[in-house]
């Protein structure tokens, strides 16, 4: 019976991939909690700075140019 086996990893680390399982949810919620940051500074007239954390800075990365300043 041919087994397949891929590691879960929202780190986006793997060799020979363009995306690794949880990638993309990981950067989804990066997003939308820089959007949410983004409202609440405004109307607050501050700056926040946000760090999510992740091994290589692939979801840092990804989420902040997706949700990066309007």
């Amino acid at each position: 019976m041919p087994v397949v086996g891929v590691p879960k990893t929202v780190d986006n680390d793997l060799l020979l991939t363009e995306y690794c399982i949880g990638f993309d949810t990981a950067v989804a919620i990066v997003t939308e909690a820089v959007d949410r940051l983004h409202t609440t500074a405004a109307s607050h007239h501050r700056v926040m700075v946000s760090r999510p954390w992740d091994a290589r800075r692939w979801v840092t990365l990804m989420g902040g140019l997706a949700g990066g300043p309007t």
